[in-house]
């Protein structure tokens, strides 16, 4: 695996990291109002009881309806925004993920280019190095062979002159 291969996976790894981070700090934020408004509706209730509490129960009972209403739509409210807020960072870190792995693709596209062009270099190369063993394999022949019948006989006659 390619060192920026390693590294787009640590820094993806680090997002999702941080991105989870974030998202775990955002739901204990809720979590923290949630409990103010049950600590506030708490109070509210046993403030209105304590108002009513002269024997008007169908005052009482309103109330409460009201209360409930008001935090079923706060919590409904509070789920909404969560959904929402939840499903546009997935949705960002979605593109956002789809834009590094076809980084990765390009990066990864040029480097296979890279390779076949150095292939092809070598490749070209070796048959040059070849060809070159084998002329100079000839021409060592041919010096061999002048060599040889420029050197005297054994008999002390010339050598031959070699005819074109």
């Amino acid at each position: 695996m390619g060192f920026s291969a390693i590294l787009i996976v640590t820094l993806a790894v680090a997002v999702v990291v941080v991105i989870g981070g974030g998202v775990a700090m955002y739901f204990g934020k809720l979590v923290k109002i949630a409990y103010d408004i049950k600590i506030q509706t708490n109070s509210d209730i046993e403030e209105r009881l304590t108002r009513v509490s002269g024997g008007v129960d169908g005052e009482m009972t309103r109330f409460k309806q009201d209360l409930v209403h008001d935090t079923a739509r706060v919590r409904a409210g509070l789920v909404a925004d969560t959904a929402r807020q939840t499903e546009e960072f997935f949705a960002a870190l979605t593109r956002r993920l789809a834009s590094v792995e076809e980084a990765v693709h390009a990066e990864r596209t040029e480097w296979v280019r890279a390779i076949q062009l150095d292939r092809a270099h070598i490749g070209r190369a070796a048959a040059a190095v070849a060809t070159s063993t084998r002329e100079l394999g000839v021409l060592d022949h041919k010096l061999t062979l002048a060599s040889r019948s420029s050197e005297p006989q054994a008999d002390g006659t010339p050598p031959e002159t070699p005819s074109p």
